[in-house]
């Protein structure tokens, strides 16, 4: 939770550093706290992070791809893009063309928004990962043809939450809900009605 906070106040500079540089298990745990509230994920936040992950070297990239949960993001491909299946003989037919293709032409990601960035995003993305793991691209195209949106989050939760328990962590949402009232609550209002003496 410190190296969160102390990242919402990092500069561009900083940020590239530290994703440049962190171990996968420590942008996981960003991700974990940053880009969920409660059981519902955060695709805007989870973005901003999947664009920082992008930006760093290929090797780098491959790494986090292969440690960070595939659940989240496949759920943050499927918020920019469609995937299909690609022929030639039949491409999409969209508006404006509005698709791009994977290195291997296998799959089109019919894009969710005009906008240019994403679609470089998107490239940026397939092409890094495709010079290191062809196959694992690949596997991720391959999911988001298939999976739901809403089971994704579903299992994505649990296992972040299964993950933040080992760690000794209560979910946000259940240490409010548990503090929030009953014991909790009745402890604290003991504990003010009660204070301690100076030197206990």
């Amino acid at each position: 939770e410190t190296l969160y906070l102390a990242l919402k106040k990092a500069d561009s500079e900083a940020l590239a550093w530290f994703y440049n540089t962190a171990l996968p298990e420590q942008i996981q745990g960003i991700i974990d706290i940053d880009c969920w509230n409660g059981d519902t994920f955060l695709p805007a936040r989870f973005e901003t992070a999947f664009r920082s992950m992008i930006a760093t070297h290929p090797l780098k990239l491959h790494q986090l791809m292969k440690r960070i949960d595939p659940e989240v993001i496949v759920r943050g491909l499927l918020e920019l893009c469609t995937v299909v299946d690609f022929d030639f003989q039949d491409p999409p037919n969209v508006e404006n063309d509005n698709y791009i293709l994977s290195p291997d032409n296998r799959y089109a990601l019919i894009l969710h928004t005009s906008d240019p960035e994403s679609s470089e995003m998107l490239r940026q993305w397939m092409n890094k990962l495709a010079t290191c793991d062809l196959e694992l691209m690949q596997r991720h195209l391959e999911s988001c043809k298939w999976e739901q949106k809403s089971d994704l989050e579903e299992f994505g939760h649990r296992v972040k939450r299964g993950r933040l328990q080992e760690m000794g962590f209560v979910d946000r949402t259940e240490a409010i809900a548990l503090y929030g009232r009953g014991i909790g609550a009745e402890y604290k209002k003991k504990m003010l009605a009660n204070p301690l003496e100076d030197g206990t």
